[in-house]
């Protein structure tokens, strides 16, 4: 919900300062828990979480790159996304902050069942036009028109993981979105299309193209009182049983121990 630039600050309290969030069962928590600094580190992004460590990378690879042994992305908008393309141009005008300041009502009103007081952290730092901005292909194209060649050069390995599906595999609701990505791309995960996952450049290989939508590959079943009659929620993907062949991919290059 913010920009990758604004992300930034927290990559780089992970990896320099071993910074986070303590876990917390009942929802979202701001205490930071007890940070240890660590010595090397793998990056691993999902969705826009991919251009938000390639953005904190290329601003900042005089302060991370040394920490940071490879980069791999899950089904990331490296390229960005048509469809914030189209989002951007709709709320471009809007007035997002009031749509911020609410958003806790607002999905409570839509998912009453998933949305609980305090799941929901530093609402302040919300950036809804800033974060959708972040993704268009237009901003994508720029970043990798500036910062393709220092990336490379950082001599490391991101290891791009995309995912495919058909319109009938993914929710109702999201069937048109579905479709016009086929225009671009048979093979999309109903967000983003294949080469919109994936970097061009030499120290980046594309290691597997998943089956299952964007939301499959890494989310939990739906509860069914959000569902909205629609199937194609339970998410059956065995994502434990892809981290672990990650972990393992990983260390039989000799990238992790």
């Amino acid at each position: 919900m913010r920009s990758c630039e604004a992300n930034q600050q927290d990559l780089l309290a992970a990896i320099l300062e071993g910074k986070g969030f303590q876990s917390n069962p009942g929802g979202a928590s701001d205490q930071f828990r007890t940070p240890v600094a660590p010595d090397k580190v793998f990056l691993m992004g999902y969705s826009k979480g991919a251009p938000d460590i390639l953005s904190a990378l290329a601003e900042h690879h005089d302060k991370i790159a040394n920490k940071v042994q490879c980069v791999v992305t899950w089904a990331g908008a490296i390229g960005g996304s048509y469809m914030a393309d189209s989002f951007y141009e709709l709320i471009k005008n809007a007035d997002t902050d009031l749509l911020t300041g609410r958003l806790h009502d607002f999905l409570q009103l839509l998912a009453p069942n998933v949305t609980r007081k305090g799941s929901l952290r530093r609402l302040d730092e919300y950036d809804i036009k800033g974060g959708v901005y972040s993704l268009t292909t237009k901003t994508r194209a720029e970043f990798f028109k500036q910062y393709h060649q220092i990336l490379d050069e950082l001599n490391i390995p991101i290891i791009n993981i995309t995912a495919a599906t058909t319109a009938l595999e993914v929710p109702t609701f999201q069937m048109a979105d579905c479709l016009n990505l086929t225009r671009y791309d048979g093979n999309n995960d109903m967000q983003v299309t294949q080469e919109q996952a994936k970097l061009k450049i030499p120290m980046a290989a594309h290691a597997a193209m998943l089956h299952g939508h964007h939301w499959d590959i890494s989310y939990p079943p739906f509860p069914r009182a959000v569902r909205m009659t629609s199937p194609n929620l339970d998410h059956p993907f065995p994502r434990k049983a892809a981290i672990i062949a990650i972990y393992q991919l990983l260390a039989e290059l000799g990238l992790i121990d």
